[in-house]
């Protein structure tokens, strides 16, 4: 059966190009008011769940944003116990853009706290092996963190004798120093000058804004025999972010 949900994008990140991740919050309404909700990952049934912009695309020929309010079209919970979040979309409908509906909530109201990201004992930070999760499957494998700079290093990579770019996020969380690899595609597009040319050393960045950065980090699927946790989206609150809480927006059912 069908279901239409109404979420918030909180990430659209590359996923196996041209395919995209999409993950937001679910928003439940109630009269004239309403509340951010649990966390949903809409899937395809394709590779590892990657979603093709025939799919994801919305009137006009556009394609959702983070921040924007979409209303999918959902067959099913799938029920993966290493990524509660997802679900799978249906074959039939399309995506529709329902910003008219709501008022953006303040990005404070997004921000979740969670004890650790998925930290592995013994096990670099950034990746987890499927043997640990397999008996300690993750309540999310999603969480919007909140950190008040961040630095980025983007460098060229060699990989199966080619090169290939990568982009880092380099952040402490409760004490403990992250790098993880970024897939928000915006992020990267705004600080592309940053880049080293083919051959040059790598280049690391401060990002520090007025207040803050929000950061979506996601546990990806296994690949090369480990879950990789990745930076989906790295939002760069404003000077008047913690000013825009809306009186229509009220609670969460998430308590991080």
């Amino acid at each position: 059966m069908v279901t239409s949900r109404h979420v918030l994008i909180l990430a659209n990140s590359v996923k196996h190009w041209p395919g995209v991740c999409i993950a937001g919050r679910e928003i439940l309404s109630s009269g004239q008011s309403y509340r951010v909700g649990p966390w949903i990952r809409p899937v395809s049934s394709s590779g590892e769940g990657e979603l093709s912009p025939s799919e994801t695309r919305l009137a006009g020929n556009k394609q959702p944003m983070v921040m924007d309010f979409i209303e999918m079209p959902l067959a099913r919970h799938v029920g993966d116990p290493l990524q509660p979040e997802n679900w799978l979309i249906a074959s039939v409908g399309r995506w529709r853009l329902v910003n008219s509906l709501y008022q953006q909530p303040g990005l404070e109201l997004l921000r979740e706290e969670p004890a650790n990201i998925w930290l592995q004992r013994d096990e670099r930070v950034d990746r987890v092996s499927p043997l640990y999760l397999k008996k300690r499957p993750p309540v999310q494998s999603l969480y919007m963190i909140h950190m008040p700079g961040m630095q980025a290093r983007f460098e060229w990579n060699e990989w199966d004798g080619r090169y290939k770019q990568r982009r880092r996020a380099l952040f402490t969380y409760r004490g403990v120093k992250y790098e993880l690899n970024i897939t928000d595609p915006a992020f990267c597009d705004r600080y592309r000058t940053q880049f080293p040319a083919k051959g040059q050393p790598s280049k690391t960045f401060s990002v520090t804004p007025p207040n803050g950065c929000y950061l979506c980090v996601s546990l990806a699927p296994e690949f090369n025999g480990f879950h990789y946790k990745v930076v989906a989206t790295i939002i760069e609150a404003p000077n008047d972010s913690r000013r825009k809480r809306r009186t229509t927006v009220h609670d969460r059912t998430l308590d991080p």
